[in-house]
């Protein structure tokens, strides 16, 4: 199962699709790619290069560490929180093998009310 998280201003994602998924490698590309997608949209928007944990190819864990972000410019939180919907999307449409723990008051800081 691929577990995603936010800890204090962690994001995590760690593990694998079970292969007993008939789409298994589909809900881990699917994964991936939102993930590569997340970080990338974050180098973009201004965040620092070191947030970032190295994706190791089929290692199964990825951290975004915003600690050192002192305040996060609106574009960062739009970008984080499209990467957060969309894996919650995933793990909608495949909740064996997707998980998604969000502590929506932790995460609600990212979020822009002001609309």
């Amino acid at each position: 199962m691929i577990k995603i998280s936010i800890e204090d201003d962690k994001l995590i994602i760690r593990g694998h699709s079970s292969a007993e998924d008939k789409d298994h490698e589909v809900i881990c590309a699917a994964v991936s790619a939102t993930a590569q997608m997340l970080m990338l949209g974050l180098r973009l928007a201004g965040v620092p290069e070191d947030a970032f944990s190295e994706p190791e190819e089929h290692g199964g864990e990825v951290v975004i560490d915003l600690t050192g972000v002192e305040e996060m410019e609106r574009s960062c939180r739009i970008v984080l929180c499209a990467g957060i919907f969309q894996m919650m999307s995933i793990a909608n449409a495949r909740p064996k093998s997707v998980s998604v723990d969000i502590d929506f008051v932790k995460f609600s800081k990212y979020m822009d009310f002001s609309y």
